[in-house]
């Protein structure tokens, strides 16, 4: 089957403006997601004193110990490893890295169990 939109796909990819990423904070503590001024949904992203995206979700992670969200930015910033500040309700920047999606465990390495024994047994 022929697929009629793949001329105006490969035209407007070139005109891609912002690019959904990961991005991780690493507070063990949460205190960035739970304190007195918590990262929240529809945070801006800051860089040079312009808004270059958007938070749209975010939350701690009590098996990663991070704060972890996802937020549309320019396509210049989205780039694994990128540094972002996002500027909560009361006007503090916050330190965010660009990271890889998904943050789930996708080889499931986290489920495998341990084959070895936890204890000797007598023979």
């Amino acid at each position: 089957a022929r697929f009629h939109g793949k001329h105006s796909r490969a035209i407007l990819k070139h005109q891609l403006a912002r690019k959904l990423i990961g991005f991780k904070i690493d507070d063990p503590t949460g205190d960035d997601y739970s304190g007195d001024d918590p990262i929240q949904e529809c945070h801006l992203i800051i860089d040079a004193d312009r808004i270059v995206g958007r938070v749209t979700s975010v939350s701690y992670s009590p098996v990663l110990e991070k704060i972890i969200g996802l937020a549309f930015v320019e396509v210049k910033l989205a780039d694994v490893g990128t540094e972002l500040s996002i500027r909560t309700t009361h006007g503090r920047l916050v330190t965010g890295v660009v990271t890889d999606t998904p943050f789930y465990d996708p080889d499931n390495e986290r489920q495998m169990p341990d084959l070895e024994p936890a204890y000797e047994t007598a023979a």
